[in-house]
């Protein structure tokens, strides 16, 4: 897998400008005639230098004792392969049609939820605190007691990563990051979203018009469910599992199994939505 991946990426990958002539041309790509594979680095070392920072979560000054380099060429290495990997990856189209959702919908769904075109769910990661107040009180989730990373991911019903939104900051809800990531414009009439209780997105959808499934609320005047409200919150919990083992596979990678550090704030979008993206290559859910 690992080889048809980097052979499907080789005839762009030796054309991409490296990260230092990126900088000093102020963000530009118009005069980097010089491509970034100077380094004695070959190119299918620097693809495996940088899985082996986002999926094994080896530290750059490890990567650079492993690969003889200097730390400062492995951080270089990350930073353009990251990039690179975002633009390639978030080119392919991987929102399907509603034809190919209906073509591949799983039987649990075609029973119960025809119309399903999305199952979403937020996930946050850690992230170091930062020192300005201000900054902190924005980052901080009451949810994990610390400050965080947060982003909406959505799978098909057959199990494919479909949607990554960027990252926000972990104060934000799940209303408004759904409504942020523009997720809503992309459905049709009389599609089905499928999600968790602490989306309170019916107003969004009602633009479409979409409709949603969600587990039943209790309120203060019922304490207890009825019977059919029972098998509704076990039917959606039952197919709605399949976005948290998304979730858990994206976590899998082991950057994300330690606090991020601020110094990777201008690239961990990028190596996030690789991360959800690579996932996919991993094959079904179930």
């Amino acid at each position: 897998m690992f080889t048809s991946v980097f052979q499907a990426l080789k005839p762009t990958a030796e054309t991409m400008v490296r990260w230092a002539q990126y900088s000093r041309n102020g963000g530009s790509t118009s005069d980097c005639s010089q491509i970034m594979f100077t380094t004695k680095t070959s190119l299918i070392n620097q693809f495996f230098l940088f899985l082996c920072f986002l999926t094994a979560g080896l530290m750059e000054k490890d990567l650079s004792f492993r690969y003889h380099i200097s730390p400062s060429t492995t951080s270089r290495i990350i930073l353009t392969w990251a990039n690179y990997l975002y633009f390639v990856l978030g080119s392919l189209p991987i929102w399907p049609s509603r034809e190919k959702i209906d073509h591949y919908m799983p039987d649990c769904f075609k029973d119960l939820y025809p119309k399903c075109r999305v199952i979403i769910d937020c996930t946050e990661i850690k992230c170091q605190t930062p020192s300005a107040n201000v900054r902190n009180s924005m980052f901080y989730s009451s949810y994990k007691n610390h400050t965080t990373f947060k982003g909406l991911l959505g799978i098909a019903p057959f199990g494919a990563v479909t949607f990554v939104s960027e990252l926000y900051s972990g104060l934000i809800s799940d209303k408004e990051i759904t409504a942020r990531s523009g997720i809503v414009s992309l459905l049709d009439a009389n599609d089905s979203v499928m999600m968790d209780k602490g989306f309170r997105i019916s107003d969004l959808l009602e633009k479409v018009p979409a409709t949603y499934a969600i587990p039943p609320f209790l309120t203060s005047k019922r304490k207890q469910f009825e019977e059919n409200e029972v098998a509704a919150t076990q039917n959606i919990a039952r197919v709605r599992i399949h976005v948290e083992r998304a979730i858990r596979r994206v976590k899998e990678n082991h950057l994300f199994d330690r606090v991020i550090q601020l110094s990777l704030a201008g690239s961990i979008n990028q190596l996030w939505t690789v991360a959800c993206l690579l996932t996919s290559f991993r094959g079904p859910l179930f």
